[in-house]
């Protein structure tokens, strides 16, 4: 009979451990395995959703965002100088491009007619203006709440939809639905069942909604146009002030030397007094002429006013002679002549005299 190293007869206390660490080595291999399975599934859900949460995630959706709106704006557009053309066509189920005259050809002319005609009129532009904020937001160019935006956004949509609809309802005339197929129905129903009157109070109501909402904003707004106003109006008189004491300033400087100008041609003109005691007649003569000259170029000056300032235009006194001929003390040294002996005076008393 074989015998076990674990049966009864060989049995040993010193074996148990050795056992036990053997059957838990055993039962503990699976559950290991299964918890790195779990650890490596949530790591990669993990991934996946971090790329969500991304900066790659934000650029993309954000560019996505704000270039659909731009195109959707674009072609909407468009279609208001398309709508009898494309409309036709598209109403007959023409999928043709070539006949199609929106810029954006066959598909650009599907978005205007289902955002625009479709759907809610002139109350397309406010969610196109919605889906390019919501892009700058992924951006984060812009900061606002989500929630609040979203209901106003959607509440001009709707309210703008509604009151252009019932011009389309008033003018039989007008062949786009300016109110979208929205704001047709809507005054539609309420034109036959309560007539024109019913439509206009549900407009006026809707716009009273509209202005309550944001009337703190419009508050708001009105205070800071008030601000504006009255900080460039203080600017303008704070530089008209500027300007003012600047040019007194200017007419003060001019003002104060008028008197030293007086003073200097008064001292001039007393350093020419002739006095006719002190003087010879040739000294006198040149003086009248010098003076004459003088009122001669008084007389010859112009003055001009630019801008605060007078400026005296004067002609230049020219000199009747000019001579260049400098000074040479050997001139006349070639007519030098020797005294003759005759010039020496004869002495009548030849003798010596001693006193």
């Amino acid at each position: 009979m074989n015998k076990t190293p674990y049966s009864d007869e060989h049995y040993s206390p010193y074996d148990e451990p050795v056992r036990l660490r053997s059957r838990a080595a055993t039962d503990s291999t699976p559950s290991s395995n299964t918890k790195t399975k779990q650890n490596e599934k949530e790591s990669e859900l993990t991934k996946f959703l971090s790329f969500f949460t991304g900066v790659r995630f934000r650029i993309i959706l954000g560019s996505f965002l704000i270039a659909f709106a731009l195109y959707a704006f674009v072609v909407t557009i468009s279609s208001f100088f398309t709508y009898s053309a494309d409309q036709s066509l598209l109403d007959a189920g023409n999928t043709n491009p070539e006949e199609v005259s929106n810029i954006g050809k066959l598909f650009g002319a599907l978005v205007a007619n289902t955002i625009f005609t479709k759907w809610i009129g002139i109350g397309a532009f406010v969610l196109i203006f919605y889906i390019a904020m919501l892009g700058l937001r992924v951006f984060r160019a812009v900061k606002f709440n989500f929630l609040t935006f979203t209901i106003r956004c959607l509440l001009v949509a709707i309210v703008a939809s509604i009151v252009a609809g019932l011009f389309t309802v008033t003018s039989p005339d007008l062949s786009m639905f300016i109110g979208g197929y929205h704001g047709y129905n809507i005054n539609a129903f309420l034109v036959t069942y309560g007539g024109f009157f019913l439509a206009y109070l549900v407009s006026g109501l809707l716009i009273i909604v509209v202005l309550s909402v944001f009337f703190n904003d419009i508050v708001r707004l009105a205070h800071a146009y008030k601000l504006r106003i009255r900080e460039a109006r203080e600017l303008h008189e704070k530089r008209e002030k500027e300007k003012a004491a600047e040019t007194s300033r200017i007419n003060g400087m001019l003002d104060s030397d008028v008197p030293d100008t007086e003073k200097k041609v008064e001292k001039k003109s007393e350093v020419f007094v002739f006095d006719g005691d002190s003087r010879s007649d040739k000294e006198a003569n040149q003086e009248r002429k010098r003076r004459e000259k003088r009122e001669k170029t008084a007389d010859n000056s112009e003055s001009t006013n630019v801008g605060d300032m007078a400026v005296t235009k004067t002609t230049i006194e020219q000199a009747d002679q000019i001579e260049d001929d400098s000074f040479d003390p050997t001139a006349e040294l070639p007519n030098f002549k020797m005294p003759s002996i005759s010039l020496l005076s004869e002495l009548k008393n030849n003798e010596v005299s001693i006193d």
